[in-house]
């Protein structure tokens, strides 16, 4: 019996020694793993955001980009045209016609030739019905340059009823609310951006958020937390007038005058941002999965909760090993012990 007794305080001193440094091994272990983990998760946070902000920087910088170039293209296109009006076009019958509702085939000849392509359809690969240029002159459409008349029911030339207020509200155009607000700025001459929403977006419309009024932090919002089918169906709306201080008669404009009455020609690029940086950027919306940093960063977490579910696993394991070893001392006889003492 002394002999078990003493077998059994010699294992249990090694085997206590022995747990005690793994258990220390251990509980070191498990800290800085844990420490690991959560350093990866916060890091995964902050360079979430970093490049999160950095394509927001991004697409900023490309619509600023492309409304600079539309803006220096209609531009010259604008003196073009007040210098064709100006020394081909009868003032007083365009007058005439403007406030009597009249055709004037020459003066929409001027308009087309000088508007009806623009810097962006110039190629093939950017579709001309939504990137196209349009012109209002006192809250009419009298000019559109695409094929697809989905909210015309007239002519878009002088001297035909295509209120542009009506066209929102009434047709077939998808954000009225957005659309009018835009509108508004149109008239207005709002030095920011001008976005409508004229087409409705393919797929579940309920996940996307309708916005009554947009800036461009909103539409760069759509781009990081919606799809490409959501952005697709915004337009950016990028006006050019003449005059920017007056009227094509050469009056100034006057404080409270009524904007739909002031004789100022607006010229208007539409333009789908979708399809210009596809143009451009053909791999700007084709991001790999598996180089983005949150995926990475979670391939990586997911490791480090194998190591400590594996270093648990074995110091659980060492535990019933020494309960075991301990309780099979008391399953042993004195000749078993004295065998096991002269070896």
């Amino acid at each position: 019996m002394n002999k078990k007794n003493e077998m059994r305080k010699t294992f249990f001193q090694m085997f206590n020694a022995t747990y005690i440094i793994a258990g220390i091994l251990f509980i070191i272990s498990l800290v800085s793993m844990l420490g690991l983990r959560r350093s990866v998760e916060d890091n995964s946070v902050t360079l979430r955001i970093i490049s999160e902000n950095s394509r927001r920087k991004e697409f900023d910088s490309i619509v600023k980009n492309a409304i600079y170039m539309s803006d220096y293209d209609m531009g010259r296109s604008a003196e073009k045209i007040i210098s064709d009006i100006n020394s081909t076009i009868d003032m007083k019958k365009l007058e005439d016609c403007i406030e009597n509702g009249k055709e004037y085939p020459e003066f929409d000849a001027i308009l087309r030739s000088h508007l009806g392509q623009n810097i962006f359809t110039k190629s093939v690969d950017i579709d001309g019905n939504r990137n196209n240029m349009f012109v209002i002159l006192n809250g009419n459409l009298i000019a559109s340059y695409s094929h697809d008349t989905t909210y015309l029911k007239s002519p878009t030339k002088l001297g035909y009823p295509n209120n542009f207020d009506n066209i929102i509200k009434y047709k077939n155009f998808y954000n009225k609310e957005l659309g009018l607000s835009a509108l508004e700025k149109l008239y207005s001459q709002y030095k920011g951006v001008i976005i409508w929403q004229a087409r409705k977006p393919i797929g579940d419309v309920d996940k996307y958020k309708k916005y009554t009024d947009m800036t461009l932090k909103d539409f760069t919002d759509v781009m990081i937390n919606e799809d490409i089918d959501s952005l697709a169906s915004y337009d950016i709306l990028i006006p050019k007038y003449i005059t920017d201080n007056g009227n094509i008669f050469g009056e100034f404009d006057v404080a409270g005058q009524d904007r739909k009455s002031n004789n100022k020609l607006i010229i208007v690029q539409k333009l789908n941002m979708v399809d210009w940086i596809n143009y451009i950027y053909p791999d700007f919306f084709e991001t790999d999965r598996t180089d983005t940093v949150e995926y990475n960063y979670v391939q990586l977490l997911r490791m480090i909760n194998i190591f400590i579910i594996i270093n648990s696993i074995t110091f659980i394991g060492f535990a019933i090993i020494f309960v075991f070893g301990y309780n099979k001392i008391d399953d042993l006889d004195d000749n078993h012990l004295e065998t096991i003492s002269e070896v």
